[in-house]
């Protein structure tokens, strides 16, 4: 049986079990996946090494720590400095960061204007790679200012602290939640 997992910490709160477990079902896999709660991306990678798991992803907050563990990574997540995704090839390891790919699938088919990214961590990176590569101007809004700050230097866009999101009411054309607990930042009148 191929085994699969994702690992975070929280990590309670993925629907990738029931996602990946029911597609293994349909198409009659012998796999299968299962959540892992870690308390360090080192032990992250044991685990993924010591089960023999074939392929992981990774949630908040080891998306940029695993990468030091891994043999390879995609062009996509080398830019990034963040894996979502991990697949088993022979005796090595590659990152990949597949949320770079949603965002711009999302993003692209539609006609905005500007972007504000709520979070400052590997998913936020992720998402504001996408943005700045479809050319959309982008604000960063984090609890840490100076995590927003650094990532604002690497994408020259602006950014703010997370207490501040009522000045932007009603300013942007999308906003992107990467912040992974279930606090809800903004309600519906929030939006144009």
């Amino acid at each position: 049986m191929d085994l699969y997992a994702v690992f975070g910490n929280p990590v309670s709160h993925s629907k990738s079990p029931l996602i990946f477990n029911n597609f293994f079902k349909a198409t009659n896999l012998n796999a299968n996946y299962f959540r892992v709660l870690t308390f360090s991306a080192k032990n992250v990678f044991t685990i993924i090494k010591r089960l023999k798991i074939n392929g992981a992803n990774i949630t908040s907050p080891y998306k940029t720590d695993i990468v030091e563990f891994l043999d390879d990574l995609s062009d996509n997540a080398k830019n990034i400095n963040a894996v979502n995704t991990i697949k088993r090839s022979s005796d090595k390891f590659i990152g990949y960061n597949t949320d770079f790919y949603s965002v711009v699938k999302i993003i692209e088919s539609l006609n905005l204007k500007n972007a504000l990214v709520l979070g400052a961590g590997g998913a936020a990176l992720a998402a504001v790679y996408a943005l700045k590569k479809l050319n959309l101007p982008t604000t960063i809004l984090n609890r840490t200012i100076k995590k927003a700050d650094d990532l604002s230097k690497i994408y020259n866009c602006k950014f703010d602290s997370l207490k501040n999101i009522k000045n932007y009411k009603k300013k942007f054309d999308v906003i992107i939640n990467t912040i992974s607990d279930n606090n809800k930042f903004v309600n519906d009148n929030f939006f144009k």
